[in-house]
Formats: structure tokens, sequence, C-alpha cells
């Protein structure tokens, strides 16, 4: 019986003023930077610290789960990006594809199928304190049903996992990924509708957050030291 799981890590090239732009705003608002290129420098390097974070927590997964290949899907016209190459050290790397996110994701989720990935989870960078036990825990989950999601508190989810149902794949691809309203609160609601509607099976699992303010940033540092994040102004402390 083939069990092949996969992970994929949807992630942006860090570039200054590309990468947690609401983070830098929060900022320049809270006059904890005082220019707009300064505060895309801080969340520049707030993604580059979780992106390391996000690896460290792959390589721990890793080790514990044994047949799980992680997948970088990279938004980047590099291939790969040198330094999302540098921080996810020998994971492999996949482009990510053109449109909204929603087919973006249906695009990875589809190559991995084709593939024989038998269950395939995809996370985001803004979570990058997310505990392995979720994950373990979704992918147990998807022996049994079609579909499960990690919900964040903002109304999105921090994680989506989907099963290979074969004969009815793509059926499932779009009763997941189409006719939503991405980066709004509305994804989650939107989805479980989607699902509601139709003949799959959908779980949800425990609620987490994601990281794209002054508020859950300071939320996430708690756990660390100020000589863990340099670069961030004594004020945030």
């Amino acid at each position: 019986m083939n069990n092949k799981s996969a992970l994929i890590v949807f992630c942006k090239e860090p570039k200054p003023g590309q990468v947690k732009t609401r983070l830098a705003q929060s900022f320049l608002d809270s006059h904890l930077s005082s220019s707009i290129e300064e505060s895309h420098e801080l969340a520049f390097n707030c993604y580059h610290f979780f992106c390391n974070q996000i690896q460290q927590k792959l390589i721990q997964f890793q080790s514990l789960f044994k047949e799980l290949d992680v997948f970088i899907c990279f938004d980047s016209e590099n291939n790969p990006p040198p330094i999302l190459n540098q921080v996810f050290e020998n994971q492999k790397f996949i482009p990510q594809s053109k449109g909204n996110l929603g087919q973006r994701m249906k695009i990875a989720f589809s190559s991995l199928f084709k593939l024989n990935y038998q269950k395939v989870i995809c996370i985001g960078t803004d979570s990058p304190d997310l505990e392995i036990a979720e994950l373990i825990e979704g992918f147990h989950r998807l022996d049994s049903i079609d579909s499960v999601i990690g919900p964040c508190e903002d109304g999105g989810y921090y994680f989506i996992g989907i099963k290979n149902n074969q004969h009815q794949i793509d059926t499932l691809l779009n009763t997941a990924m189409n006719n939503i309203n991405w980066s709004t609160s509305e994804v989650l609601k939107q989805t479980e509708l989607n699902f509601t509607q139709s003949e799959f099976s959908l779980e949800i699992l425990n609620i987490w957050y994601d990281i794209d303010s002054l508020e859950d940033l300071k939320r996430y540092i708690k756990i660390f030291k100020p000589m863990d994040l340099p670069f961030l102004p004594k004020g945030i402390w």
C-alpha cells in the first residue's frame, strides 16, 4: 500500500516591501520605525526569521514522519530564490503557478497527486509557532476523511489537507478552492459551505493564529528573548 505523504509550504521570496506588508504598516503606525523603508526592513527580517523557525519545525517533523516529503512552493522568478534555498536547505522546491491563491494551491496539490502522493497538507509562513502535533493530527485524520483544515482566528486557515481521492480528485480540489474570497475573514466559512454542498467530508481541527499585526507579533515573541530577535526595536518588548 502506498502511504506517500507530502507537506507543501507556500512562501514568497523574502524582499523588503513585498512580504508582511501589514506588519510593516503596524511598525510605522506604532512609531516603532521612522520611515516606511525602515518598516519594510523590519517586516522583512521578521519574515526571514519566521521561515527559519518553520525550517526547524520541518526538520523535527521529518524526523518523526519518515514517509514525508516537503516541498517549498515559492513565488518568485528565480528558480529557486537563493535566500529560500539557503533557509530551507535540503528541501524540495516547486514554483507556484499563476492566478489567485486558490488556483495556485489547486495546481500545487494536483501536481503532487499526479506523483502518487496520497495525503498532502499545505501550510504558509504566517504561523511559525504552529505545533507539530497539529500537522501530525491532520495527516492521521486524512486516513478517514477527504479534507482537514486548521482554522485561524482571523477567519482563514493555517493549513489545509486533502486526501488523494483518485477518480474524483479534480472535483474535490474544486470544492476546496473555488468560489473563495481569499485574504478575507470569509475564507473558512466559504470553504465549509462548499463542502456542505458537496459529497466530500471535511473536519476542522484546533484554532491557531497568523502573525499579521504588531499585536500578533507581540504574542509570538513572548517565547523568545530580545537577544533572539536583535533586529526588533526595543519598544516592542
